[in-house]
């Protein structure tokens, strides 16, 4: 969705059912998950390599878009899939991912 609110080129990824998810197969030692913070987000709940990382609270005042939602390093180098499951709230919006290693 193109909503000139500075998301990562200028596109951004929504839901607004719980149980919706996104995911990403990343080879790396790292990944960043990018997304919004806002009085309208709730809840999502991270997964790398199939084990929960528990849930992040992507709600905020103010709207910040491009912020960083889940972040972890220091894996193996290699294959693994990231997922974010929505969990509560209005909406949940993804912006992007930031692979390292």
């Amino acid at each position: 969705m193109n909503r000139g609110a500075g998301d990562l080129a200028d596109d951004v990824h929504y839901t607004t059912a719980d149980g919706a998810s996104a995911s990403l197969t990343f080879h790396g030692t790292g990944v960043t998950v990018l997304g919004e913070k806002f009085s309208d987000q709730g809840s999502v709940e991270v997964f790398v390599d199939g084990a929960s990382q528990g849930l992040v609270d992507t709600t905020a005042a103010t709207r910040q878009v491009q912020a960083e939602i889940f972040g972890i390093e220091g894996l193996t180098a290699g294959e693994h899939p990231v997922q974010i499951v929505k969990r509560s709230g209005q909406y949940t919006r993804l912006d992007g991912f930031k692979v390292t290693g």
